[in-house]
């Protein structure tokens, strides 16, 4: 990334199992905690930020909402204090309410933690709505296939529609906005978006998998946009390669990552 003149770094995101009790959620803390302590001098300062990604499972938030805010609120704390950002992914559908309740509460006193919202999903422009209209930052992913069909579009192009009437909803808002896809169909959609909200490349930032098509992150930075790579550590590091595998269009990707081509 460093032929691009605008900023760019890593997101780090924890391979580790769900936490099921509150020794779990502890070692979750200790886990993301030491992870933000040791990047952090190495991105800090220039065109290099570091993010910190969560998943509610991480949290125990199905378990115990309340430790996970606890949880969420500690590991925010340390990311401020070392100017490391975090980003809390999705969950199920049927725990996106208690999700987006925990972000509400917890970004009062946090504000640049990010929200990240699946557009596959029926109920996702409605809540770039309302996360927009609240200020708060938003990574918005398109969504693999095995989403309900009652809460999920399932035709490919319908999906597509869908991201793209979030992210038209997120970028005309002002909130700042992460586009997490490797599709060059709605890379093109999100440039051509935000020029159309008067943004241009540097008012966005684009989010790829390491080792994922390298040629595309380095013309996307050398673009202009603001790229961040998301690095897997921890444990079960190896998630990384099954959530690559579990897309069709992941499969291509992670046969580029094993065998460095394209």
């Amino acid at each position: 990334m460093a032929a691009s003149d605008q900023p760019a770094g890593r997101a780090s995101t924890p391979s580790c199992p769900a936490a099921t009790d509150a020794a779990a959620v502890e070692a979750t803390i200790s886990e993301a905690t030491t992870a933000i302590e040791r990047v952090a001098p190495v991105t800090a300062g220039g065109d290099y930020h570091s993010e910190l990604y969560l998943a509610p499972e991480h949290l125990g938030l199905g378990q115990d909402p309340a430790r996970a805010e606890e949880a969420l609120r500690r590991v925010c704390t340390v990311g401020d204090e070392h100017r490391v950002d975090v980003t809390l992914r999705s969950g199920p559908d049927h725990a996106m309410d208690t999700l987006l309740d925990l972000v509400q509460r917890v970004r009062l006193d946090h504000p640049r933690l990010t929200t990240s919202l699946v557009a596959r999903r029926h109920r996702s422009e409605a809540d770039a709505a309302m996360l927009a209209a609240t200020g708060a930052r938003v990574r918005l992913v398109r969504g693999g296939t095995g989403k309900p069909r009652a809460s999920s579009w399932q035709d490919p192009h319908e999906v597509d529609l869908a991201f793209a009437r979030c992210l038209a909803t997120l970028l005309g808002s002002g909130v700042h906005t992460v586009v997490a896809t490797h599709e060059p169909v709605l890379l093109d959609l999100a440039d051509g978006l935000a020029d159309q909200s008067g943004r241009g490349p540097e008012g966005l930032e684009y989010q790829f998998f390491l080792g994922a098509d390298p040629d595309l992150q380095l013309r996307t930075a050398d673009a202009g946009h603001r790229v961040r790579i998301l690095v897997p550590y921890g444990p079960m590091w190896l998630e990384h390669l099954h959530d690559l595998a579990r897309r069709p269009s992941g499969i291509r990707r992670l046969v580029e990552t094993l065998t460095d081509r394209g």
